[in-house]
């Protein structure tokens, strides 16, 4: 739906975390005048929240950006203790992505739309009251750019923006 739709953009979708991206550079830029340290910004997130902040731990354009990261009941790398007497045994449990675009098309298609020009076109009244009761995960565009590879290998390899990292299942 969103394919191709900027031709100065080489990729689509991840709107949503780059508008928190740009607001995260604003506070970074800004920070400072307002009695701030430009260089100890925390980020958090609960639940859906969490995986945003997940994300930005991936997302070269976040790089630098971040002292603290706190994510609290949700991650995009979700560990599971795969048994609670030994904690040292992690299993990573994935997103259905493909679920998630299924879900995420119907929901499209109830609000009665097609394209993405008919989505701008709708109030912010008429999506939010839209009542649907299928819940539609976090799945990020895996474009190469904002979000250059698949979340768990990017992890496992060390490749993330380092900070201090918080989590708490709850």
């Amino acid at each position: 739906m969103l394919e191709k739709e900027d031709q100065n953009w080489p990729s689509s979708g991840n709107y949503g975390l780059i508008d928190q991206n740009l607001a995260i550079k604003w506070v970074k830029d800004n920070i400072k005048m307002l009695g701030g340290d430009p260089d100890n910004i925390t980020i958090f997130g609960q639940s859906t929240g969490s995986y945003s902040v997940c994300y930005h731990m991936i997302m070269p354009i976040s790089k630098g950006l971040l002292k603290r990261a706190i994510l609290e009941s949700e991650s995009c790398v979700y560990p599971i203790w795969a048994n609670d007497k030994v904690k040292n045994e992690i299993i990573f449990s994935t997103i259905d992505c493909d679920l998630s675009y299924r879900k995420s098309e119907t929901y499209i298609s109830g609000l009665g739309c097609s394209h993405i020009s008919c989505l701008r076109n709708l109030t912010q009244d008429t999506i939010k009251n839209y009542k649907n009761n299928k819940s539609i995960e976090s799945c990020p565009n895996l474009d190469g750019i904002v979000i250059p590879d698949d979340q768990f290998v990017l992890f496992k390899n060390g490749n993330f923006n380092k900070a201090i990292l918080f989590m708490e299942q709850i």
